[in-house]
């Protein structure tokens, strides 16, 4: 379980249920006053769970905690996960025995990984036999010879085994992909019929080269470096390597779904702050940036419309998709207006103060019909929809100009209902106009825009 504190994950992270390779439970040691039992977790450091992952992507099923009241699992790409299961699949038909020297007998054969030339970060990954699969070839790998240098600080000098770190080259002829291979053929201390090496499930982006882990018999590996002077490069469509081509088009598919543009709204979730709200972009990073000195990099700057209760945020929010602030810097919040109260379909009785006259009762069902606008102010000039220079509070808190659009007009003061749509330059950026964006104006507030 990794926990997510504001915008950064805590380190260690908690194993629940670890196991061994064999896939037992973890227990703990037995010790006066505390018997052997399952741990409830265990810590482990966040680069270490990184770089387990980085070689077995399926080791772990993690799942991140915001640190409050919510749990979000992380969803390994199909692709990956099909990858992964190839490369276990391979690695159990390789577990078959194969005939070594009796030396190397002694010491339970050769061993090898892979990592990133020069990085902190390195992978283990036992030697498996080469599965051939029908659809691939051994093909040359170039760059060689390649030299393999003693470890310092390795197995004691008693020991019968040497470790050797190697490093190979990959060219755009033969990349390096998930799940690939390459074979050593000939190495001083290791089996007759050679080594093969697993290359990372997760190999770094445009990584050139690896660097692999061998450990090689002392009777046959005497010298502090050791010449390999040829080595051979699985060149296949395998399962492995589809399922990265897949993923990658996976990730453009779902790089291009979650891009949105100025305008577009969503609906809030993992949010306890913002229960039921509704999100509007009003800039991009790009566009935000000259507007704002606090973009703080966000790649996208929304305004929060709130809601009072769910199911009006489910009247509103119908067609909208959902999505989280992870990525989002917030400008504002705004109230979204109360939807008005139903209206009783039982007619209302009017009161009758006393026996009124003949003539009163036969005239008192009727009412005189309300004026549009009920002031002394002339407002035959404007019409709903008329395109007019309204004055509205800018972002600075200036009474200024804008341009809008009449909405409607409505019997209560004041009078004019309007639609703030740019500013007098015409730049309609939505952090750049009144807040909020609709208002209620007098029609002094108004000038009537010419032709």
């Amino acid at each position: 379980m990794i926990e997510k504190k504001d915008r950064a994950y805590l380190d260690p992270v908690r194993i629940y249920g670890a196991r061994s390779a064999d896939g037992t439970l973890i227990h703990s040691e037995a010790k006066p006053g505390s018997p052997e039992t399952i741990p409830t977790f265990k810590l482990m450091p966040i680069a270490t769970l990184i770089e387990k992952l980085r070689d077995n992507p399926v080791a772990y099923s993690v799942v991140e905690y915001n640190g409050s009241n919510h749990f979000q699992p992380w969803i390994l790409k199909p692709a990956l996960r099909k990858a992964a299961n190839a490369t276990a699949a391979a690695a159990t038909l390789a577990a078959a025995p194969v005939e070594v020297a009796p030396a190397q007998s002694a010491v339970g054969g050769v061993q090898g990984g892979a990592s990133l030339a020069g990085g902190a970060q390195e992978s283990v990954a036992y030697e498996e036999e080469a599965v051939e699969d029908d659809d691939g070839e051994w093909v040359a790998l170039d760059g060689g010879p390649f030299t393999a240098h003693l470890v310092k600080g390795g197995p004691r000098s008693t020991a019968p085994i040497r470790n050797y770190k190697v490093t190979i080259p990959f060219r755009d002829a033969t990349p390096i992909y998930s799940g690939g291979k390459i074979k050593l053929p000939i190495v001083p201390g290791a089996p007759s019929d050679g080594i093969v090496l697993q290359m990372p499930l997760l190999p770094p982006t445009g990584a050139k080269e690896l660097t692999f882990t061998l450990k090689l018999d002392r009777a046959g590996a005497t010298a502090d470096s050791v010449t390999i002077n040829s080595a051979l490069y699985w060149k296949v469509a395998t399962a492995a390597a589809q399922a990265t081509v897949e993923a990658e088009a996976d990730e453009e598919v779902e790089a291009a779904q979650e891009q949105l543009a100025i305008g577009d709204r969503f609906v809030v979730i993992d949010d306890p702050l913002n229960p039921f709200a509704i999100a509007t972009v009003v800039a991009v990073n790009t566009d935000a940036t000259r507007f704002m000195s606090s973009a703080k990099g966000e790649e996208y700057h929304v305004r929060i419309t709130q809601f009072k209760t769910d199911s009006e945020l489910r009247e509103a929010a119908q067609g909208l998709s959902q999505r989280n602030l992870d990525d989002c810097h917030l400008v504002g919040v705004d109230m979204a207006p109360r939807p008005p109260p139903r209206s009783s379909s039982r007619p209302r009785k009017r009161a009758r103060l006393s026996h009124p006259s003949s003539q009163e009762e036969g005239t008192s069902d009727i009412e005189a019909p309300l004026p549009t606008i009920v002031d002394d102010v002339d407002h035959s000039d404007l019409s709903v929809g008329q395109h007019v220079v309204a004055y509205g509070r800018s972002p600075n808190g200036e009474w200024t100009k804008f341009n809008a659009v009449i909405n409607a007009f409505r019997e209560r003061a004041p009078h004019v209902v309007v639609k703030y749509i740019s500013d007098m330059q015409g730049n309609k950026i939505r952090i750049g106009l009144p807040s909020p964006i609709t208002a209620y104006l007098s029609r002094t507030d108004i000038e009537v825009v010419e032709g």
